[in-house]
């Protein structure tokens, strides 16, 4: 679990941080639209503290179900996002 969190943590720092770093040294500051960000926030928090209560729960035992459970709640969330992004 501990390699799964640290990953992450790293994903999201290293794969969000750096490319926007080039992007700014490259072309300076730049827009990001935040159109739908609160939401997501929302969202996301819920499902961390949905996940710490089950993994808690289950201590720390993830089973076939509840790791199918958790995949089915990521594929939910992507649903609800792709739905919800206004068209260009």
């Amino acid at each position: 679990m501990s390699d799964a969190f640290g990953s992450n943590v790293f994903d999201i720092l290293f794969g969000l941080g750096f490319p926007f770093m080039l992007k700014t040294l490259m072309s300076g500051p730049f827009a990001v639209s935040t159109e739908g960000l609160t939401e997501s926030i929302y969202i996301m928090f819920g499902v961390l503290f949905l996940f710490l209560a089950i993994v808690g729960a289950s201590r720390l035992v993830v089973s076939r179900a509840l790791g199918s459970g958790f995949l089915l709640l990521y594929a939910g969330y992507l649903a609800y996002a792709i739905v919800s992004t206004p068209a260009k």
